[in-house]
């Protein structure tokens, strides 16, 4: 029983610290994605 805790406390501290910076980048690259929709919807017109 003692391994499984501390498998599992092993995962938690591999994802949670992947899951915080993927949830960090995820807004900074969204604007960039809009701003290049926006510089293409420009480019048609």
């Amino acid at each position: 029983m003692d391994t499984l805790i501390a498998v599992l406390a092993f995962v938690v501290v591999l994802v949670v610290p992947v899951v915080a910076i993927a949830s960090t980048f995820r807004p900074t690259q969204a604007p960039v994605g809009r701003a290049a929709d926006a510089r293409l919807d420009a480019g048609r017109h």
